[in-house]
């Protein structure tokens, strides 16, 4: 149960942030987060927000697939939201 709620707070905390990305509410430890706002594809992405430390999968052109499991702890969640900003400052 932790690894669903903190997949609903990366999804809250990367909706609160701003950025051109939009996260579905998880009811699970998967998250997606449409990029289609963006104007950057999915692949563009997965490398900008692995150069900035966080490891996420292209679900399509304009979709991420964003997992959380047992050994997430909170702070790699604010991390997570972190390597977005930074790869949303690369890309758009």
């Amino acid at each position: 149960e932790d690894d669903h709620a903190r997949a609903r707070r990366v999804s809250d905390m990367l909706n609160a942030t701003g950025l051109p990305v939009h996260a579905a509410r998880p009811q699970t430890n998967i998250v997606q987060v449409d990029l289609s706002a963006s104007g950057v594809g999915s692949h563009a992405w997965v490398a900008a927000l692995e150069a900035a430390g966080l490891r996420v999968r292209p679900w399509g052109d304009a979709l991420l697939r964003c997992v959380t499991h047992r050994h997430i702890e909170d702070a790699q969640v604010d991390r997570a939201v972190m390597a977005f900003r930074q790869a949303a400052l690369a890309l758009v």
